[in-house]
Protein backbone atom coordinates (compact mmCIF):
# COMPACT_ATOMS: atom_id res chain seq x y z
CA UNK A 1 0.00 0.00 0.00
CA UNK A 2 2.90 2.12 0.67
CA UNK A 3 4.73 1.61 -2.90
CA UNK A 4 1.09 2.64 -4.54
CA UNK A 5 0.39 5.81 -1.77
CA UNK A 6 3.96 7.06 -3.10
CA UNK A 7 3.14 9.42 -6.30
CA UNK A 8 6.91 8.70 -6.86
CA UNK A 9 6.78 5.57 -7.89
CA UNK A 10 6.86 5.13 -11.53
CA UNK A 11 5.86 1.51 -11.70
CA UNK A 12 4.29 -0.17 -8.42
CA UNK A 13 3.14 -2.95 -9.84
CA UNK A 14 7.03 -4.16 -10.60
CA UNK A 15 8.54 -2.81 -7.93
CA UNK A 16 6.14 -4.81 -5.91
CA UNK A 17 6.39 -7.94 -7.53
CA UNK A 18 8.47 -10.02 -4.50
CA UNK A 19 6.17 -8.59 -1.69
CA UNK A 20 2.66 -10.03 -3.50
CA UNK A 21 4.83 -13.51 -4.00
CA UNK A 22 5.69 -13.47 -0.66
CA UNK A 23 1.92 -12.29 0.06
CA UNK A 24 1.24 -15.32 -2.22
CA UNK A 25 3.27 -18.10 -0.10
CA UNK A 26 2.01 -16.48 3.48
CA UNK A 27 -2.07 -17.18 2.00
CA UNK A 28 -1.35 -20.82 1.53
CA UNK A 29 0.27 -21.14 5.07
CA UNK A 30 -2.93 -19.68 6.83
CA UNK A 31 -5.42 -21.53 4.75
CA UNK A 32 -4.06 -24.62 6.12
CA UNK A 33 -4.45 -23.20 10.07
CA UNK A 34 -7.48 -21.11 9.81
CA UNK A 35 -10.01 -24.16 9.55
CA UNK A 36 -8.55 -25.09 13.56
CA UNK A 37 -8.65 -21.08 14.13
CA UNK A 38 -12.53 -21.15 13.18
CA UNK A 39 -13.27 -23.70 15.52
CA UNK A 40 -11.77 -23.03 18.48
CA UNK A 41 -13.26 -19.28 18.39
CA UNK A 42 -16.78 -21.09 17.19
CA UNK A 43 -16.49 -22.94 20.45
CA UNK A 44 -15.22 -20.78 22.64
CA UNK A 45 -17.95 -18.23 22.35
CA UNK A 46 -20.48 -20.59 22.33
CA UNK A 47 -19.23 -21.80 25.75
CA UNK A 48 -19.49 -18.06 27.22
CA UNK A 49 -22.84 -17.70 25.70
CA UNK A 50 -24.25 -20.77 27.14
CA UNK A 51 -23.12 -20.02 30.62
CA UNK A 52 -24.36 -16.52 29.96
CA UNK A 53 -27.68 -18.53 29.71
CA UNK A 54 -28.69 -17.61 26.06
CA UNK A 55 -28.41 -21.18 25.29
CA UNK A 56 -30.72 -24.93 26.02
CA UNK A 57 -29.54 -28.06 26.64
CA UNK A 58 -25.92 -27.07 26.39
CA UNK A 59 -26.69 -25.33 22.92
CA UNK A 60 -27.16 -21.58 21.21
CA UNK A 61 -28.93 -21.36 18.71
CA UNK A 62 -28.15 -20.34 15.83
CA UNK A 63 -24.70 -22.07 16.02
CA UNK A 64 -21.96 -20.16 16.33
CA UNK A 65 -20.50 -20.29 12.83
CA UNK A 66 -17.84 -17.71 11.70
CA UNK A 67 -15.29 -17.45 8.59
CA UNK A 68 -12.20 -15.92 8.79
CA UNK A 69 -11.69 -14.87 5.32
CA UNK A 70 -10.66 -12.25 2.89
CA UNK A 71 -13.95 -10.08 2.55
CA UNK A 72 -15.45 -8.24 -0.30
CA UNK A 73 -14.26 -4.66 -0.65
CA UNK A 74 -16.66 -1.72 -1.63
CA UNK A 75 -16.12 0.56 -4.30
CA UNK A 76 -17.48 3.85 -2.77
CA UNK A 77 -17.80 6.63 -6.01
CA UNK A 78 -18.45 10.10 -5.32
CA UNK A 79 -18.52 13.81 -6.64
CA UNK A 80 -14.59 15.29 -6.48
CA UNK A 81 -16.15 18.72 -5.33
CA UNK A 82 -18.18 17.43 -2.16
CA UNK A 83 -17.73 14.63 0.23
CA UNK A 84 -21.13 12.56 -0.41
CA UNK A 85 -21.98 9.12 -1.66
CA UNK A 86 -23.35 8.48 -5.30
CA UNK A 87 -22.81 4.82 -5.66
CA UNK A 88 -21.44 1.73 -4.27
CA UNK A 89 -20.57 -1.31 -5.47
CA UNK A 90 -19.49 -4.74 -4.59
CA UNK A 91 -16.11 -6.29 -5.23
CA UNK A 92 -14.70 -9.48 -5.09
CA UNK A 93 -12.61 -10.80 -1.67
CA UNK A 94 -8.89 -10.29 -1.67
CA UNK A 95 -8.35 -7.49 -3.98
CA UNK A 96 -4.95 -6.49 -4.44
CA UNK A 97 -3.95 -2.92 -3.74
CA UNK A 98 -2.85 -3.09 -7.32
CA UNK A 99 -5.82 -4.10 -8.74
CA UNK A 100 -7.99 -1.41 -6.33
CA UNK A 101 -5.78 1.19 -7.69
CA UNK A 102 -6.39 0.72 -11.29
CA UNK A 103 -10.41 0.26 -10.53
CA UNK A 104 -9.92 3.75 -8.34
CA UNK A 105 -8.10 5.25 -11.48
CA UNK A 106 -10.47 3.76 -14.26
CA UNK A 107 -13.53 5.11 -12.25
CA UNK A 108 -11.87 8.52 -12.50
CA UNK A 109 -10.76 8.97 -15.83
CA UNK A 110 -14.27 7.13 -16.97
CA UNK A 111 -16.69 9.37 -15.04
CA UNK A 112 -14.52 12.15 -13.70
CA UNK A 113 -15.77 11.12 -10.27
CA UNK A 114 -13.91 10.27 -6.90
CA UNK A 115 -13.53 6.65 -6.26
CA UNK A 116 -12.56 4.76 -3.15
CA UNK A 117 -12.06 0.72 -2.81
CA UNK A 118 -12.31 -0.12 1.23
CA UNK A 119 -12.41 -3.11 2.88
CA UNK A 120 -15.60 -4.15 4.96
CA UNK A 121 -15.08 -5.73 8.77
CA UNK A 122 -17.53 -8.45 8.80
CA UNK A 123 -20.48 -9.86 6.98
CA UNK A 124 -23.39 -11.11 8.85
CA UNK A 125 -24.66 -13.46 6.31
CA UNK A 126 -24.64 -17.42 7.71
CA UNK A 127 -21.83 -18.59 8.74
CA UNK A 128 -20.40 -14.96 9.25
CA UNK A 129 -17.52 -13.76 7.51
CA UNK A 130 -14.75 -12.18 9.65
CA UNK A 131 -12.06 -10.04 8.01
CA UNK A 132 -8.82 -11.70 8.79
CA UNK A 133 -6.24 -9.96 11.59
CA UNK A 134 -3.94 -10.45 13.93
CA UNK A 135 -5.92 -8.83 16.65
CA UNK A 136 -7.24 -11.94 18.74
CA UNK A 137 -9.65 -9.73 20.87
CA UNK A 138 -11.01 -7.65 18.04
CA UNK A 139 -11.59 -11.04 16.32
CA UNK A 140 -13.59 -12.32 19.55
CA UNK A 141 -15.77 -9.46 19.30
CA UNK A 142 -16.33 -9.14 16.17
CA UNK A 143 -17.61 -13.06 15.68
CA UNK A 144 -19.67 -12.46 18.82
CA UNK A 145 -21.32 -8.69 17.03
CA UNK A 146 -21.76 -10.71 13.92
CA UNK A 147 -23.33 -13.31 15.71
CA UNK A 148 -25.61 -11.29 17.33
CA UNK A 149 -26.81 -10.33 13.93
CA UNK A 150 -27.69 -14.06 13.63
CA UNK A 151 -29.72 -14.28 17.00
CA UNK A 152 -31.75 -11.46 16.27
CA UNK A 153 -32.77 -11.61 13.07
CA UNK A 154 -34.70 -14.50 14.62
CA UNK A 155 -36.51 -11.63 16.03
CA UNK A 156 -38.24 -8.53 15.28
CA UNK A 157 -35.53 -6.17 15.96
CA UNK A 158 -33.37 -8.76 13.69
CA UNK A 159 -35.59 -8.88 10.71
CA UNK A 160 -36.18 -5.34 10.57
CA UNK A 161 -33.10 -4.41 10.04
CA UNK A 162 -33.39 -3.58 6.13
CA UNK A 163 -36.15 -1.72 6.63
CA UNK A 164 -35.72 1.49 5.83
CA UNK A 165 -35.15 2.96 9.38
CA UNK A 166 -32.27 4.41 10.85
CA UNK A 167 -33.65 4.05 14.15
CA UNK A 168 -33.50 0.18 13.92
CA UNK A 169 -30.07 -0.44 12.51
CA UNK A 170 -28.97 1.47 14.97
CA UNK A 171 -30.58 -0.06 18.08
CA UNK A 172 -29.44 -3.50 16.02
CA UNK A 173 -25.61 -2.60 16.08
CA UNK A 174 -25.85 -0.79 19.20
CA UNK A 175 -27.22 -4.15 20.66
CA UNK A 176 -24.28 -6.29 18.67
CA UNK A 177 -21.25 -3.80 19.69
CA UNK A 178 -22.47 -4.34 23.47
CA UNK A 179 -22.27 -7.99 22.83
CA UNK A 180 -19.27 -8.05 21.19
CA UNK A 181 -17.79 -6.14 24.05
CA UNK A 182 -19.24 -7.92 26.43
Amino acid sequence: RQVYADASVKNPEMQTQELRAKRDAIRAKIELRRPTAETIIQQQIASVLVDEGLGAGGEIFPPVAARITPLPYLLIISPRDEIKRVAAEGLQAGLGVDKADRIETQVLSATNQAALVVPIGGLAAYPTMIQETGDALWLMQTVSHEWVHNWLYLRPLGYSYLADSSVIRTINETVASLDGDE
